[in-house]
């Protein structure tokens, strides 16, 4: 009995040390690094599906992966200029890449642009 707390204890502790990891990558992405946060998340995904329990962070981790996911096929069919590339349609990827809160480099870059598009939009409103 003892050694089965004894492994019980180790996957805990191991468990809430990533949860703790998973919490400062949610906290950090708006910072100006030029880090994959979703390359990072995906990583911590693979990490914990090696533990014997699947926690409920895993599960959170996943599904904002996988809107991350899709947000990165968005941004490829924006950038190849697929559909009529407008103001309100970045502005609403933006929007998308900041609740979701896993920026990719891709979703950086989009976030510049609509920074830079967003002066040019102002100016406009002033002349």
């Amino acid at each position: 009995v003892l050694d089965e707390e004894e492994v019980l204890r180790a996957l805990l502790l191991a468990a809430t040390e990533w949860q703790e990891r998973v919490d400062a990558l949610s906290d950090n992405p708006a910072d100006n690094s030029e880090r994959d946060y979703l390359v990072l998340g995906e990583e911590l995904a693979t990490e914990a599906r090696s533990f014997a329990v699947r926690t409920a962070g895993l599960v959170l981790l996943e599904k904002r992966i996988e809107k991350a996911l899709q947000l990165e096929a968005r941004l490829e069919e924006f950038y190849l200029g697929a559909k009529t590339n407008t103001v309100k349609l970045v502005a609403a990827l933006v929007r998308d890449a900041k609740r979701i809160n896993l920026p990719s480099i891709q979703a950086r870059k989009l976030w510049k642009f609509h920074k830079e598009l967003e002066l040019w939009v102002d100016r406009a409103n002033i002349a």
